[in-house]
């Protein structure tokens, strides 16, 4: 029944009486009434005017609904940027075992600056391995080093290039090439920058002492071997890098010990003083 503005909804038996007027929304008096039924009501007043009622209507529907267009371009844009992310960080990765699979990993401005300390008056060739966009390469080269960077990435490769050539570094002081460091023999190099995942470094120990020469220095960054002793480190946090002097000593960590060229503890001093 209707008072004014207000209006009634009474069920009566198996039936519904609606008395509305005729500019009323059919579906404004069902929604009111099924919340009247859930709430156990026979009987039902909607206390709110016709007015207040269309405006919190109006107000629903204009409340802001994620578009689908817009929707869809987020998606795109989502797709886009992990598809050059993928192409960056990810090719040549079907060439390396799955357990020695390491992300593209850059090395901060600070964090190169404390490699090159620990590489100071260091002498002979240096590997770097996984050389990125060639950071590290570029800036011991710039301290008189031969330095050859080891990259799978083709496009890091390219790039790492293209900032040699920028610069003007000579092929003969810089090289990169496109190399798994994991097959090839670095026992020619005395120094060795690594920028690694944790998961593989404890397999690249055995590597190490196993290939580089008595005396040879190798640096981490940011993640330092599981089991050697570090002979320097330089900054904090995730800055922070550490040198290791390849030793007999670095031997005793491991069991059983891995084949070493280095001789016994007695004669490794004056050979490491000799380089």
């Amino acid at each position: 029944m209707s008072d004014g503005n207000y209006y009634t909804i009474s069920p009566t038996g198996l039936g519904i009486e609606l008395s509305v007027t005729a500019f009323v929304r059919s579906e404004l008096v069902e929604t009111h009434f099924r919340y009247c039924a859930l709430r156990g009501s026979s009987n039902c007043v909607m206390e709110d005017t016709i007015e207040v009622i269309l405006q919190d209507r109006d107000r629903e529907l204009l409340r802001p609904q994620t578009s689908p267009t817009l929707a869809g371009l987020a998606g795109a844009l989502l797709a886009g940027l992990y598809g050059l992310w993928t192409m960056f960080a990810l090719p040549g990765f079907r060439k390396v075992p799955i357990r020695l699979k390491v992300p593209y990993l850059p090395s901060s401005v600070a964090q190169t600056n404390n490699v090159m300390k620990l590489l100071e008056g260091r002498e002979g060739p240096l590997a770097d391995l996984g050389s990125g966009d060639g950071r590290l390469v570029l800036a011991a080269c710039s301290m008189g080093m031969q330095c050859t960077g080891f990259e799978i990435n083709s496009l890091l490769l390219a790039y790492s290039r293209c900032r040699a050539l920028w610069r003007g570094v000579a092929p003969s002081q810089a090289q990169f090439i496109n190399s798994d460091f994991w097959k090839t023999d670095l026992s020619r190099y005395r120094n060795v920058t690594v920028f690694l995942a944790p998961g593989v470094m404890e397999v690249l120990e055995e590597k190490l002492l196993k290939e580089l020469p008595c005396g040879a220095r190798v640096v981490a960054c940011r993640f330092p071997f599981p089991s050697w002793a570090p002979s320097a480190s330089e900054g904090s946090g995730l800055d922070q890098v550490w040198a290791y002097d390849i030793t007999a000593d670095l031997t005793a960590t491991h069991t059983p010990a891995p084949p070493t060229r280095c001789p016994p503890a007695a004669n490794q001093s004056q050979q490491i003083l000799h380089h």
